[in-house]
């Protein structure tokens, strides 16, 4: 099966007032050593709900299908449409998580924490979470 370039699903995983990053390994060639959104590519028969609960699987080894996401918006970014969705919930520890081989840590940060990141992230990724704390007026 292949991937489709021109698009992916993101997701927003806030728990309480902290938001859930994955970093990426040092071996990625894309977004190395970065903070960013679990997700990914779409497959090629895959919708953009089917593609988020399947790469937040891959990379986090937790299901998301009978959670209560929501849709937040849709992105144009270099040549992509990027999906993203948003999590409120409480239910996840970091134990819980099995990352996949793409990542090296995990973990909760606030917004704050987040914009502290800058160069650690992955750009883009800050934008769609600045645009939920615009959204949700926080």
């Amino acid at each position: 099966m292949g991937k489709k370039d021109d698009k992916v699903s993101l997701l927003l995983w806030i728990k309480g007032n902290k938001y859930l990053l994955l970093k990426r390994d040092k071996d990625e060639h894309q977004h190395s050593e970065k903070w960013g959104l679990p997700g990914g590519r779409f497959d090629d028969d895959e919708n953009k709900e089917e593609a988020l609960e399947r790469e937040v699987k891959e990379e986090m080894g937790v299901s998301i299908k009978d959670r209560n996401y929501k849709y937040l918006d849709k992105y144009p970014k270099d040549s992509k449409d990027v999906y993203v969705f948003y999590l409120e919930d409480d239910d996840i520890d970091l134990k819980d998580i099995t990352l996949s081989e793409e990542h090296g840590n995990v973990q909760f940060f606030t917004y704050k924490e987040i914009l502290d990141l800058k160069k650690d992230a992955i750009p883009s990724n800050l934008e769609f979470i600045k645009d939920y704390q615009k959204v949700k007026g926080k």
